[in-house]
């Protein structure tokens, strides 16, 4: 397996973990919630923000893995949580 395709194994098995959080995400919006454990940021959004903030180093993670077409409620909550951080903490 060359580089290219290990990377693209990597990716692919991110943004399918991260299909729970979508799901989970989808399941409190029908509850008319926004978060991952209800209507207000917890501590569940806290750490899996973390997750986030590492791949933050990397752009291209962060548009394939995060922001991508296919977990559009993770990158809509990605959005929500940036905007509860000041901006010189997301530098």
């Amino acid at each position: 397996m060359n580089n290219a395709e290990h990377v693209s194994t990597h990716i692919t098995n991110a943004r399918t973990r991260l299909a729970v959080i979508e799901g989970l995400l989808q399941y409190q919006q029908i509850q008319g919630a926004e978060w991952l454990a209800g209507k207000a940021p917890s501590h569940a959004d806290a750490v899996v923000f973390g997750w986030y903030a590492q791949n933050r180093l990397n752009p291209e993670l962060v548009k394939q893995i995060w922001k991508h077409e296919s977990l559009p409620l993770v990158a809509a909550w990605v959005k929500r949580v940036e905007g509860l951080v000041r901006a010189e903490e997301l530098s």
